[in-house]
């Protein structure tokens, strides 16, 4: 590959267990090319931050793109602690910090924008 998207969800703050694992294994292999780093959630913080405490700031650094693809919670698919968890951050304040569910076409048009840019020049 020229160039890679790696992404994964968030779950209680943490990105997807094997998208972190594939970033610590592949680290030397990643920062020798264009890389972009993506999330799907809710939440609008940064997500570079996030990223860098679970994976490292090297990898974090390198990447050309690092942000929110968007997501959703839906109540209707959550069962026992999960169901609980969606209820009360749907009932929360901070629930006004979060984007409308789904992807988000703009910030996938962005991801693979950065990374051709990488690329080209």
């Amino acid at each position: 590959a020229d160039a890679v998207a790696l992404g994964g969800s968030i779950r209680i703050g943490m990105w997807h267990r094997k998208a972190r694992n594939f970033a610590r294994r592949n680290e030397a292999a990643l920062r020798a090319k264009p890389l972009a780093l993506f999330a799907v959630r809710c939440g609008r913080d940064p997500l570079r931050p996030l990223l860098e405490k679970q994976i490292g700031q090297p990898l974090c650094m390198h990447a050309v793109f690092a942000d929110s693809l968007g997501g959703e919670l839906e109540l209707c698919k959550q069962h026992g602690l999960d169901r609980f968890v969606v209820r009360m951050i749907q009932k929360s304040p901070a629930s006004a910090e979060m984007d409308t569910p789904g992807i988000l076409p703009e910030r996938v048009d962005a991801c693979a924008g950065a990374l051709l840019a990488a690329l080209q020049g």
